[in-house]
């Protein structure tokens, strides 16, 4: 699991997006928060369910429907994801 960040502090808030994804690559679950506080609420984020963090990462699969923050967001918490096998393959954990 990772959270990655999207959209800019005043201009419209911010986006936090967590992925989980197995083994394989493959995301199993998503949530977002959305707001301008630490209170923002969260949703279930099903847009990215069952894709490869492979196509979120590089931008290639984006949630249809979802604003510009929380493609941003899914694509950074994919790379935190990707970055953790890489290290994960290299021995480093």
């Amino acid at each position: 699991m990772a959270v990655g960040l999207g959209g800019r502090r005043y201009r419209g808030g911010r986006a936090f997006v967590a992925l989980t994804a197995d083994d394989n690559g493959i995301v199993k679950d998503g949530l977002v928060l959305r707001g301008f506080t630490v209170f923002a609420r969260s949703k279930q984020l099903s847009a990215y369910t069952g894709f490869s963090i492979n196509e979120i990462a590089s931008g290639d699969r984006v949630a249809e429907g979802e604003k510009k923050k929380v493609q941003e967001a899914a694509v950074n918490s994919a790379q935190y994801i990707l970055d953790h096998f890489e290290r994960v393959k290299a021995g480093g954990e």
